[in-house]
């Protein structure tokens, strides 16, 4: 398998897991508007399991986009650290993967 292209993750290879998460830094804006929200990101794991690029999919539901999750979201992903992905011959590989970032706030910080 080529190793620089990114793959698209097939049955016969092992899943990138998370190892290490970096929690995206909640917006101001939509703390204020009570606005909670998933950013789904398409990034690509490195053959270390670094995070090689983020790229957005889409914010749901669609009223939240705007409020700023994007980019804290893409920011936070950037940092985090997964098990690579391995091909049938257990060869670490690039891959693509989708990955959800949900923003929830807690019930204190709940608009009233």
């Amino acid at each position: 398998m080529d190793n620089k292209t990114p793959h698209i993750i097939t049955e016969d290879m092992t899943k990138p897991e998370p190892l290490e998460k970096v929690e995206p830094i909640y917006p101001d804006k939509a703390r204020k508007e009570g606005i909670e929200g998933t950013v789904i990101l398409q990034i690509v794991i490195g053959p270390t399991g670094n995070v090689e690029k983020a790229n957005l999919l889409t914010v749901i539901p669609p009223k939240a986009r705007g409020f700023g999750f994007e980019d804290t979201a893409i920011q936070a992903i950037l940092k985090w650290k997964f098990s690579p992905a391995k091909d049938a011959n257990w060869e670490n590989v690039r891959v693509y993967y989708n990955a959800p970032i949900v923003f929830k706030l807690k019930p204190e910080n709940q608009k009233k």
